[in-house]
């Protein structure tokens, strides 16, 4: 029976190569892959999963830790971002561990556990506020993970939307259609967490209009209706699709047209922005993509650790455009 050391030397390169080629590396060049690939097929060579795994001291699974703190409208995001986890392990041949806490507390507990027992060879941190304890213990102990969001205090591998140039590209946008009194509407939990949001509306807007609030309708409307009485705003950057609602109630109670008197764009699509009358132009998140490349990322770093031990990726999302800002298009 062919053994790995036998495909090696037929395809000429390393056993660790071969190996390599067995999980899928990106580290490996098509042309080498397919000459050991050749070489397996030539001498009937099957890599036995769970041998190799014993040998190599690796599970062959990642897990996945959510914490229930997302909320609900986090959830068609959460749910594209796993389908791309999976897409990217299953063509690497790894498997998916999906670990749901209600706490930070209990999320890093079981996190460390499943390190711990050796269940899985890494983790990818899914949750709309990462715990700083739990991110600190991993990065002490040496342990492969991957950051899925706001990354702003640690130097570790990441994967996360570019907010700033999202907000940037929708404060342009804004202004080529002629609104210069453009208000940045986040919830109370995001304002710390987008640092980028910030950045990239500053550089248009110099007066800064940032309302916080809750997502409760009673509450949102009675800020928009005093920040209206203290300045007037013609246009609302808002970071989630769930303030809708009041902006729409807060537009029809003081006669406000969409987009002629007041223009509307969120960071983030939602099919209640495609649905809303009228429709509300927004910004088409790559969550698919953004699961696919933190995977990869991970496992590369499993791989090689030394290669990417820091690397932030930002991915660009795509402006949709929609009837809620296109004021030029009605003059």
């Amino acid at each position: 029976m062919a053994t790995i050391k036998d495909v090696a030397r037929m395809a000429g390169v390393s056993p660790s190569t071969v190996s390599r080629v067995i999980a899928n590396s990106h580290l490996i060049s098509f042309e080498t892959k397919k000459r050991v690939k050749k070489a397996m097929k030539k001498l009937n060579y099957v890599p036995n999963a769970i041998a190799r795994s014993l040998a190599r001291k690796f599970t062959s699974t990642i897990a996945v830790a959510v914490t229930t703190e997302n909320r609900v409208e986090n959830l068609h995001s959460v749910t594209n971002i796993v389908n791309g986890l999976e897409q990217a392990a299953q063509a690497r041949n790894f498997n998916l561990l999906l670990t749901l806490s209600r706490s930070e507390e209990e999320g890093r507990e079981k996190c460390l556990r499943l390190i711990q027992e050796r269940r899985v060879d890494g983790l990818i941190l899914l949750s709309s506020i990462h715990n700083p304890i739990l991110i600190n213990q991993l990065m002490e102990e040496r342990v492969p993970f991957v950051l899925i969001g706001g990354n702003d205090q640690h130097s570790v591998p990441s994967v996360n939307h570019d907010h700033r140039w999202a907000a940037q590209t929708a404060t342009k946008h804004l202004y080529d259609q002629g609104y210069r009194e453009i208000m940045l509407l986040c919830s109370n939990r995001e304002i710390d967490q987008q640092k980028g949001v910030l950045n990239g509306y500053r550089q248009y807007v110099h007066d800064d209009r940032i309302i916080e609030s809750s997502y409760a309708p009673d509450q949102l409307y009675s800020i928009l209706k005093q920040a209206w009485q203290h300045k007037q705003f013609d246009a609302v950057l808002m970071t989630n699709p769930f303030l809708l609602l009041s902006l729409l109630h807060f537009a029809e109670m003081h006669q406000r047209s969409i987009p002629s008197d007041l223009g509307i764009l969120s960071l983030y699509d939602s099919p209640l922005l495609h649905l809303s009358q009228p429709s509300i132009t927004s910004f088409s998140l790559q969550s698919i993509e953004m699961g696919k490349q933190a995977m990869n990322l991970l496992l590369d770093s499993i791989e090689s650790p030394t290669e990417t031990n820091s690397i932030d990726i930002r991915l660009k999302s795509e402006l949709i455009l929609r009837t809620s800002t296109l004021r030029q298009a009605m003059a």
